[in-house]
């Protein structure tokens, strides 16, 4: 019987003990990769409330998403979806120099790309069809979650038919950092960040890889279980 409690989602994360990773994790406190180390801060101290400000991007672990958290349909089980995803990363070309930058997203900071890439857009879409057979209804609690920030016309159908209003035309490519802010505080953090982000991004990153996360309980922190190369 699968575990309702367990959650799955399919992302990209940079390689281990890249900068990109090195300054990620550190920033976020936690190294997703159960054979990482200690992440190293990469402040000279953390600023105040950065644990407020880091809560809820460290429980998903640095990464960028392809497709979104999801409990397993009751017909599929955790070794059918590792192997599905590593059918599907197997012929897949990797998307190679994609320059990332520090930015504002909404109300919170993240990594994101310089340019839009139309194949990273296509990739996630690629993941998010390929892979719904094995994702089960979203749950009340889960589409009350989705729809407390507000949701638009279009994000509302997504939701219905995908489980995650921002897939296809609503997909964005990014590496989340924080938290929701307000302007002021905003601000205050980029301007701390911006040298770290800087010297992480210097060099551009390669989307090589399809990386299957695991939570294995509700607040649990999401782990990588599997990383599966683009060989295409």
């Amino acid at each position: 019987m699968t575990d309702m409690l367990v959650r799955y989602a399919v992302y990209w994360a940079p390689r281990p003990n890249s900068p990109l990773a090195r300054f990620g994790n550190g920033w976020l406190g936690r190294d997703p990769d159960p054979a990482g180390g200690e992440p190293a801060f990469p402040l000279g101290a953390p600023p105040d409330a950065w644990r407020e400000l880091v809560a809820e991007p460290s429980t998903y672990g640095f990464h960028a998403t392809l497709k979104a958290p999801f409990r397993l349909a009751p017909n599929r089980s955790a070794a059918d979806l590792a192997a599905a995803v590593a059918q599907l990363a197997a012929p897949l070309r990797p998307i190679d120099a994609v320059v990332l930058h520090l930015a504002e997203l909404g109300r919170f900071l993240a990594l994101v790309p310089t340019s839009r890439r139309r194949e990273i857009d296509l990739l996630a879409g690629y993941c998010v069809e390929a892979l719904d057979e094995f994702r089960a209804p979203p749950d009340d609690a889960e589409l009350a979650r989705r729809r407390a920030a507000g949701l638009t016309p279009r994000q509302e159908r997504l939701l219905a038919r995908w489980g995650y209003p921002f897939v296809f035309p609503e997909f964005r490519f990014h590496m989340t950092l924080t938290t929701a802010m307000e302007q002021p505080a905003r601000d205050r953090l980029r301007d701390a960040l911006d040298k770290p982000a800087t010297e992480a991004c210097r060099v551009p990153e390669d989307i090589a890889d399809l990386c299957l996360f695991v939570q294995r309980g509700a607040g649990a922190g999401f782990t990588l279980a599997h990383r599966f190369p683009m060989k295409g």
